[in-house]
């Protein structure tokens, strides 16, 4: 009988968990648990990347061989081809070993790091406990390159994948739930870690025991005066509905308009999770050879704006690839302009009586890719909301324009006030506007565009 076979016994005995409880208002009863809300400061940041150390110039095939050498590839017994494995060989001969990506050597210089993730528009980074599978989905931080983020600005909280795949102990093993506890625990009190990002919860919230740590965890952080937050992989009966967790976790997915609860997009930018590509670029699950495809800059742009026009964070699995870097540099230079319009704003409007994820699942085609087809779905949805997406910060209305403006915009039910001076960011000039009626109509700016791709208008409303 496997591990899995187990979960699904009733008879299993649940683990108790490892935390020890300490006095505090937050107690292990979901009805207490759920009055819990996400602090200011995640709503304020919008921006997250997985960290993965250092920039790196690798290509793709680079990219599939972290992990382990060729020699341990022998003593293993590799199931793939001897062709690739005599590739694999040849490679190492060529580049040397490549770094492995849980015990990778701490950055040189981690405040020089740490800053380009700023360049790229972040604002929170996710340090990596534990992946899917070993080495595939991210870094664990030094606690030097922590204190380097905390230097930049930037919150910084743990990943953990609840699954622990080919590790041991892991989902299943007698001990692992209270194991997994202390083990989290830990590394959340040594970095004082802003939030817990969970993944993986392929068993029920009382296997978990996951208002345990909820409750430990904030009690933990009411004591130290921190504001911290949690997403919603709780447990399959406690994800995503929107009502537990104090974000509503979603894997590459959008919604139907403005979500009455904060939610996340947790994004890749490529056609698959890395995790699910083996150190020979062949699919796990299907075993076939993989190439990867890059989602281009654009449609990540549509994304990140459809997102946070609708009380989104957009987080990003980043993989430490040149292509990567490249795209995400474009949307930090994006973001180095228009910030104002993006960092600190809430949604404008009013919020749908719940949340609806899209795109609808059921409706893939049989045979499609998942992660392409729901990138795909996602950019169709983020068109149709456009091409205005809106944000507002106080008194201020920010309406922002995917695609040069070659007329004049028109946007329904504003009336800026009296005066007011509309401008584009990134260009000191005011603008001619004039009110139609129900409809404020704005004169775009002639000469140089201040940025690509899409452009904020700065609009003072009563």
């Amino acid at each position: 009988m496997n591990r899995y076979s187990v979960l699904l016994l009733t008879a299993l005995a649940l683990p108790v968990s490892g935390l020890a409880q300490t006095a505090g208002k937050w107690t292990p009863d979901w009805q207490v648990l759920n009055r819990h809300k996400a602090p200011d400061w995640i709503l304020d940041a919008k921006i997250g990347i997985q960290y993965v150390g250092e920039p790196m110039n690798l290509d793709d095939y680079q990219n599939w061989h972290w992990g382990r050498s060729a020699e341990r590839y022998r003593e293993l017994g590799s199931p793939a081809p001897e062709a690739n494995a005599q590739e694999l060989l040849k490679q190492f001969a060529l580049v040397g070993k490549l770094p492995y990506v849980w015990v990778n050597e701490p950055v040189k210089d981690p405040d020089a790091v740490l800053a380009q993730y700023k360049e790229l528009g972040a604002r929170f980074v996710v340090s990596m406990l534990s992946a899917a599978y070993p080495g595939t989905e991210g870094l664990l931080m030094e606690q030097a390159e922590v204190d380097a983020a905390r230097r930049q600005g930037l919150k910084v909280g743990v990943h953990y994948n609840l699954l622990h795949r080919e590790k041991l102990p892991a989902i299943g093993d007698p001990g692992y739930v209270p194991w997994f506890h202390k083990r989290l625990a830990a590394e959340v009190e040594k970095v004082e870690s802003d939030f817990v990002f969970f993944d993986g919860c392929q068993a029920s919230s009382s296997y978990f025991r996951s208002a345990e740590f909820l409750a430990w965890y904030y009690n933990w952080a009411d004591r130290i005066g921190k504001q911290v937050w949690v997403n919603d992989d709780l447990g399959t009966d406690k994800q995503e509905t929107g009502e537990f967790g104090d974000l509503v976790d979603h894997e590459s997915f959008t919604v139907d308009g403005i979500s009455p609860k904060p939610w996340i997009n947790w994004d890749i930018l490529r056609n698959q999770w890395t995790c699910w590509i083996n150190e020979f670029g062949v699919h796990k699950m299907t075993g076939k050879k993989w190439a990867w495809q890059y989602k281009p800059v654009p449609d990540l742009m549509l994304i990140m704006l459809d997102t946070i026009s609708k009380g989104g964070v957009w987080l990003v699995q980043m993989d430490n690839t040149k292509q990567s870097w490249e795209n995400m540099r474009e949307i930090g230079a994006w973001l180095k302009v228009n910030g104002e319009a993006i960092y600190g704003t809430r949604p404008y409007g009013t919020p749908a009586a719940r949340m609806v994820r899209l795109p609808v699942k059921s409706t893939m085609p049989k045979g499609a890719n998942t992660w392409w087809w729901q990138f795909e779905e996602s950019v169709k949805v983020a068109r149709g909301t456009g091409p205005l997406y809106y944000t507002r910060k106080g008194g201020t209305l920010y309406a922002i324009h995917y695609g040069w403006p070659e007329t004049s915009i028109s946007i329904p039910g504003v009336r800026p006030k009296p005066g007011a001076k509309i401008r584009m960011v990134g260009i000191d000039r005011d603008l001619t506007w004039r009110q139609d009626g129900g409809r404020l109509v704005i004169d775009p700016p002639a000469g140089t565009p201040p940025c690509k791709y899409a452009y904020s208008f700065r609009i003072p409303i009563e």
